[in-house]
Formats: structure tokens, C-alpha cells, sequence
């Protein structure tokens, strides 16, 4: 079971971003779900929500960031706003 996935930047401990499935403004993934972490492919149209998959545990994340090291997740960040980082991603603090 995995306990955490982060991302060090500058010396801070990045966490995933969770969306809630009812949060305003929210666009479906490429299978019509909404809610959880979102995931994002890397290259053209990387940032568009309809190429996103979004997943609710940590342990799906994590497969998913496994079997596809291309693949970014998006972070909170000190901003506010949440980023998408492919690179540097840990999980259990050790590298994907």
C-alpha cells in the first residue's frame, strides 16, 4: 500500500492534488470521471483535461506513474495553484 507521492522543489515536500468530483469548474478526464488525482501524458495537449485520468488511491496513482514514466501528476503548490511535474516524482520517497 503506498503511504505517500511527492515532489521536492527547492527544498519543499510537494503532495499530490486531489480534486473534488462536485468542484466547480471541473472538466471530465478522457473517460468522462471526475475527481481524485489527476494524471496528465507528457507532449502535445499534455494540459488538456480530456487527455488527463484521473484516480482515487494513491496505489493506482503510483502503477500508473510506473508503467508510464512519461506521465506527470499534478501538485499543490505554496502558489495555490496546482502543477504538473513528470519528473522527481517519489513514491514512499523512493524514485518512481
Amino acid at each position: 500500500m503506498v503511504k505517500m507521492i511527492s515532489v521536492v522543489v527547492g527544498g519543499l515536500r510537494l503532495e499530490p492534488h486531489w480534486y473534488e468530483e462536485n468542484a466547480r469548474g471541473l472538466k471530465p478526464d478522457c473517460f468522462g470521471k471526475r475527481g481524485g488525482y489527476r494524471l496528465h501524458p507528457s507532449g502535445d495537449g499534455h494540459n488538456k483535461s480530456v487527455n488527463s485520468i484521473f484516480y482515487k488511491s494513491l496505489d493506482d496513482v503510483a502503477q500508473h506513474l510506473r508503467s508510464n514514466p512519461d506521465w506527470g501528476l499534478r501538485f499543490k503548490t505554496s502558489a495555490g495553484k496546482s502543477n504538473i511535474f513528470y519528473d522527481g516524482i517519489l513514491v514512499d520517497g523512493l524514485p518512481r
